[in-house]
């Protein structure tokens, strides 16, 4: 543009791009030929929350390339829900969410185990701020990424800027450059899983 400012877009992510990894040794993900069917239990929930659940599925699935599919059934392949370290003791000491993924063997890939399933726990005993923001104090948006992610094969990342940072605070509201690194890696790029 000449003699006036250029546009600003969004800010480029923060961090490292190497700074990612899968939760299986050998690397896992879903197999992204076919579309995740994933349901939310409101129980225990705040009012509001399967927003905040659908804005961190559409954010993952535009970064991922893989498909998602609501649904109500009890048994999806991918569920969130609500509990509290009284019923849940993975859920003590201050971690506000947890996802248990179940993977088996695949052959002929970058990685050595296929997702079939995993089950996002959230602890209503904690006050966060509802919805996704950019900046600020902890929200449960970033909290339902974070986990999501992990559910589709993410591990930690060592910097406090990743939203897969152990912990969530006012640096990672966003995904990081090895967020959005792993989340190709993860994703539909990889191709088709047996």
């Amino acid at each position: 543009m000449a003699g006036g400012r250029r546009p600003r877009g969004p800010p480029a992510p923060l961090g490292l791009p190497g700074d990612w990894g899968y939760t299986f040794a050998g690397g896992a993900r879903w197999n992204p030929c076919r579309p995740i069917a994933w349901s939310y239990d409101p129980a225990g929930g705040y009012a509001g929350a399967i927003d905040d659940v659908r804005t961190a599925v559409d954010a993952i699935a535009e970064r991922t390339g893989l498909t998602f599919t609501e649904t109500g059934a009890a048994d999806a392949p991918l569920r969130l829900m609500w509990s509290d370290e009284a019923r849940d003791e993975a859920l003590r000491g201050g971690v506000v969410g947890v996802a248990r993924t179940r993977a088996t063997a695949t052959t002929g890939a970058e990685v050595l185990r296929r997702i079939t399933g995993s089950t996002v726990v959230l602890d209503r005993g904690h006050a966060l701020r509802q919805g996704h923001f950019d900046s600020g104090s902890p929200s449960w948006g970033q909290v339902i990424t974070h986990e999501v992610l992990h559910g589709l094969g993410l591990a930690h990342a060592s910097g406090r800027e990743q939203v897969m940072y152990p912990s969530v605070s006012g640096l990672n509201h966003r995904f990081g450059a090895g967020d959005l690194t792993g989340m190709v890696r993860i994703g539909a790029a990889g191709g088709c899983l047996t």
